[in-house]
């Protein structure tokens, strides 16, 4: 991944901006290195309270894009 990075402040490249809309469910892409953590960190919050394996395989996979 090429996330563009100047302090707090994040670009994401096409790939990376279609990766998060499609792991997040979100339309508006995050403008800052805390808003893409947290847009994730909601996207694996919500894939584990499935409680299911598939569930947590989701979870690990999201877990690994974050920066």
């Amino acid at each position: 991944m090429a996330i563009l990075r100047c302090g707090q402040q994040l670009r994401l490249t096409a790939e990376d901006a279609d990766f998060y809309r499609q792991d997040t469910g979100y339309t508006q892409l995050p403008k800052t290195v805390n808003a893409y953590n947290q847009g994730l960190q909601n996207a694996i919050n919500a894939w584990i309270d499935t409680d299911c394996a598939e569930g947590d395989l989701m979870a690990a996979i999201i877990k690994e894009r974050i920066t």
